[in-house]
């Protein structure tokens, strides 16, 4: 079947099934455009408002986020909602293009971005500016240099007065929820002291009363904290972080008081963590910098990219370790088809009177 016989071209993407850890639903998956033909560019629009994407029947539409496509460059990202993977199965999609009258769908419709994160509270796909779930409007961001990053492109921290503000962690993460989770990708330029990534806090002037969970960098090694009323729970994982290479962690945390950490990919970690007082409490959420007595400190120095957060969903380790296949290396993740023009049996025949 056919999508649309406006649309002349598509081409399959088959994901492996030998990359896909558990049977997942609902899985954001990322395409890197330099992966595709030549042809592909050829007949795709620049901007890429033509791409739609359909499930292995070649007409059901899922949504999708065109982030670039540049046919000069060949070069493009795109994220789409895959409904179903299977870990036992390779699983077929359509990308469709090569419609001269068709334009990119409001970030608002049915197929179109926002529909991608419905689930999530923030994506950043360009290291913490833009919002791709539609929810926040990022501050303080002028000084932060663009990069080419892990993933597209992405944000440079200088490591002495640059960081991002997404606001207080009531309007990021919502009002006390049960659950939530963060990810990103970081590359160090130096890891001497300590370098925040993520926080969640604003603290007293001697005192550290309020809920925080802390991404930093230190002596070559990575740690997640979580401080409520003056209690402590933090942990690490090896192998050390290396100077000048992509790394991917996260956490989940419940209110159950279980704190977990991933790190490219896997699970290094887990502890119990205060669950005294309530998970958000006005305090800011910030990229790049923690604010400790009053006064911002542990900036960061290097590349952010693809940050991800989500409230009321708790993410397995077979979603991260998928996720994580899925973003570091998408040449093995998935299989490009070739280009296959609109048959000719959708095409319009002329009438010979």
């Amino acid at each position: 079947m056919w999508y649309n016989d406006n649309w002349g071209y598509r081409i399959k993407i088959t994901v492996q099934n030998g990359k896909v850890d558990d049977d997942l639903s609902d899985f954001p998956c990322y395409v890197n455009l330099d992966d595709l033909p030549d042809a592909f560019f050829t007949h795709v629009k620049n901007g890429g408002g033509d791409i739609r994407i359909t499930k292995a029947d070649g007409e059901t539409e899922l949504a999708r986020e065109v982030v670039s496509c540049d046919t000069g460059t060949k070069t493009g990202e795109v994220h789409f909602l895959a409904d179903a993977l299977s870990k036992d199965d390779d699983t077929d999609f359509y990308i469709y293009y090569g419609n001269d009258d068709a334009d990119d769908y409001a970030v608002g419709a049915t197929y179109g971005r926002n529909a991608v994160w419905a689930d999530y509270a923030f994506v950043s796909h360009d290291g913490g500016i833009t919002d791709s779930a539609g929810n926040l409007s990022p501050a303080n961001h002028d000084t932060v240099n663009e990069a080419a990053g892990k993933i597209g492109n992405c944000r440079s921290f200088n490591g002495s007065d640059q960081y991002i503000d997404l606001g207080t962690d009531t309007v990021v993460f919502g009002s006390n929820p049960s659950v939530w989770s963060a990810s990103l990708w970081f590359k160090p330029d130096s890891i001497t002291g300590s370098h925040n990534l993520l926080s969640a806090y604003d603290s007293a002037s001697g005192a550290d009363q309020n809920h925080a969970i802390n991404m930093l960098t230190s002596a070559n090694d990575f740690r997640w904290e979580v401080k409520q009323n003056n209690t402590a729970t933090e942990f690490q994982y090896e192998p050390p972080v290396v100077i000048d290479e992509w790394h991917k962690i996260g956490f989940t945390m419940n209110k159950n008081g279980l704190l977990k950490g991933y790190g490219n990919g896997a699970l290094r970690n887990s502890d119990d963590a205060p669950t005294t007082g309530d998970y958000t409490d006005g305090g800011q959420v910030r990229l790049g910098v923690f604010k400790y007595n009053n006064n911002l400190a542990y900036f960061y120095d290097g590349d952010i990219d693809e940050v991800r957060i989500i409230t009321g969903v708790e993410w397995t380790a077979e979603f991260i370790s998928t996720e994580y296949n899925n973003q570091s290396d998408t040449g093995t993740f998935y299989d490009i088809g070739a280009e296959e023009p609109l048959p000719s049996a959708f095409i319009p025949q002329a009438i010979i009177f």
